[in-house]
């Protein structure tokens, strides 16, 4: 399934969304949205994006995508081991999950910053990008979050949400390391679905 969406307002509904794994799909969204759109920029729009902040921010998210992915299977490992010792009702899974949020929500903030890099630095490459083809599948989405589901006693099933947030985070985190590849090639180096192009 093909969205049409704006960087902006994606980024815009995941810092609405109060479950977790959604706000890390709709950051990967924008992160594939970027990439998509950027597969037309030729050599002068890349180097232009070199010489400019945006492989610093893009670094930066690569940075802070690995701490989170760690983070995650720390808790994953932490929930497991809760239920293993009889003490899950007791876990402290709403506090944990706001340290996940606040993650993701900087990770989002670097990333609408490199979005507006893009435009600085490569405006006439950039033009038509109010209208930008995020990569998506036909997978529903869960209804519950991890959060809801861990409080309803649904323990299996919110380490198995946290376990798709975990795969949507390393997309994103290849994504990112795609984009930060063309900056150094000065073109496109990945496909949407993050598959290499042939040099």
């Amino acid at each position: 399934m093909k969205i049409i969406l704006p960087i902006v307002l994606l980024l815009q509904t995941q810092t609405a969304d109060t479950d977790y794994v959604k706000k890390v799909e709709r950051v990967g969204e924008s992160v594939l949205t970027i990439l998509i759109n950027t597969a037309s920029f030729g050599f002068d729009a890349w180097n232009k994006l070199s010489a400019s902040q945006g492989k610093r921010i893009l670094e930066d998210v690569e940075t802070k995508t690995a701490t989170l992915i760690s983070a995650n299977d720390t808790l994953k490992t932490d929930m497991e081991n809760s239920i293993k010792e009889g003490k899950a009702s007791a876990f402290p899974i709403k506090d944990r999950i706001k340290v996940l949020n606040n993650q993701i929500t900087e990770i989002s903030k670097k990333i609408a910053e490199f979005d507006a890099e893009i435009d600085k630095t490569s405006p006439h490459a950039a033009e038509g990008r109010e209208k930008m083809t995020t990569h998506g599948d036909a997978k529903p989405r869960a209804l519950n979050g991890v959060e809801q589901l861990w409080t309803q006693g649904r323990y299996q099933a919110a380490i198995n949400r946290l376990r798709e947030g975990i795969d949507e985070l390393e997309k994103l985190k290849n994504a990112d390391r795609c984009l930060l590849d063309s900056i150094d090639k000065k073109k496109a180096v990945c496909d949407s679905d993050l598959k290499r192009l042939p040099n």
